[in-house]
C-alpha cells in the first residue's frame, strides 16, 4: 500500500496513539491524528487522504457523529471511512454504514481486526461465492466456534435465514430497507461467529439449526 495517507480522529489520546500505530503498520506513509472534528475536516481538505479512521464516541450525541460521517463523504469522497465505536447496537451500525462508513469496528476488537478492516478497504481480498460483491473485513469480538445460535443478533439471524432461502444481497437490502453495504457487513460478522467461510456453509448451518423455518 505505497504512498497513501490517513487521518485519525478520536477524543482519547491513548486511542489516537494506538490506532495511529495500527494504521502505520498497514503501510500508510503519512498518518495525521487529531482529537477535534473541525481539525480533522481541515486535514481531510488539505491532505486528501485515502483513509479516515473515526472514533465515533468522539461525538457526545450519535446524530452528531452521523452528520460528521455524511460531511466527510461529501468533503473527501476518496477517503475510505473506518469507524471505531463501543456501541454494538445494530441500529447504530446500520446508521453509520448508511452515512458513509466502509466498515464499523467495535472498540473491544483486537488490533488485527482493525488492520484487517483497513486492508480490506483497499485490497478486496475477500469474496463471497456466488457474488461479485466484496466482503467487508470489519468484525466485532471473536465468538468461539460451536457457540449456540443465541450468539447471533436478531438481525443476523434474520439475514442468515433469508440467505439460506437463496435471497441475494440486493434482495436482502431491498427487503430490509438498508444498503447492500450494510448487508455485507452483517454477513461478515455472521461468518466469523459461525466459523464459516461462505454463503453455502452458512446456509447449511442455518438449515441444521432450523433458522429457515424460523423466518419462513
Amino acid at each position: 500500500m505505497a504512498e497513501q495517507s490517513a487521518v485519525v480522529l478520536d477524543r482519547f489520546p491513548l486511542w489516537l496513539e494506538a490506532v495511529e500505530a495500527v494504521v502505520a503498520a498497514c503501510g500508510f506513509h503519512a498518518v495525521e491524528s487529531t482529537r477535534g472534528p473541525d481539525e480533522a475536516l481541515g486535514l481531510l481538505h488539505a491532505l486528501r487522504p485515502e483513509l479516515h479512521v473515526v472514533g465515533l464516541d468522539t461525538f457526545g450525541v450519535r446524530d452528531e457523529g452521523l452528520a460528521y460521517l455524511s460531511k466527510v463523504s461529501g468533503l473527501a469522497p476518496q477517503a475510505n471511512i473506518v469507524v471505531l465505536s463501543p456501541d454494538t447496537d445494530p441500529a447504530s451500525i446500520d446508521a453509520a454504514l448508511e452515512a458513509g462508513a466502509f466498515a464499523y469496528v467495535f472498540k473491544t476488537a483486537e488490533a488485527d481486526d482493525l488492520a484487517a478492516a483497513i486492508r480490506q478497504a483497499f485490497e478486496y481480498t475477500m469474496h463471497f461465492p456466488g457474488s461479485q460483491e466484496n466482503a467487508l473485513a470489519a468484525s466485532a469480538d471473536a465468538v468461539p466456534a460451536g457457540r449456540p445460535p443465541a450468539a447471533l443478533t436478531q438481525r443476523e439471524r434474520e439475514i442468515l435465514g433469508l440467505v439460506a432461502e437463496g435471497v441475494s444481497n440486493a434482495q436482502l437490502a431491498q427487503r430490509l430497507l438498508v444498503s447492500e453495504k450494510t448487508v455485507r457487513f452483517h454477513l461478515s460478522n455472521v461468518y466469523k461467529k459461525l466459523d464459516v467461510s461462505n454463503r453455502t456453509e452458512a446456509s447449511r448451518w442455518a438449515q441444521k439449526h432450523g433458522l429457515v423455518q424460523l423466518v419462513a
